[in-house]
């Protein structure tokens, strides 16, 4: 279902495929890449998204997986740590 998503929402990965960003770096991510917050499947607000810059145009609109927290009306931008890869977003 995953795949089917992001395929509808016109995600691109740049030089990956779908499958490749799914295996190699959502799948493998343990931690919220914007407040470090670890995932889990019981609190809603701690479910890893992937998420994305809504510019269909850019070869690689994907920005990272982030908590579904981070993700809601983009808090990550208020919510990051010191290490934050978003820290290249603002």
């Amino acid at each position: 279902i995953t795949l089917k998503n992001w395929r509808t929402k016109g995600i691109t990965f740049g030089d990956m495929t779908d499958s490749e960003f799914y295996d190699n770096i959502y799948l493998p991510a343990t931690i919220c890449q914007s407040c470090e917050k670890v995932f889990n499947k019981i609190n809603k607000n701690d479910w890893k998204c992937a998420d994305h810059k809504h510019d269909r145009k850019d070869p690689c609109n994907i920005r990272g997986v982030i908590c579904n927290q981070c993700n809601i009306h983009d808090q990550w931008k208020t919510r990051l740590t010191e290490d934050s890869i978003y820290n290249q977003y603002l």
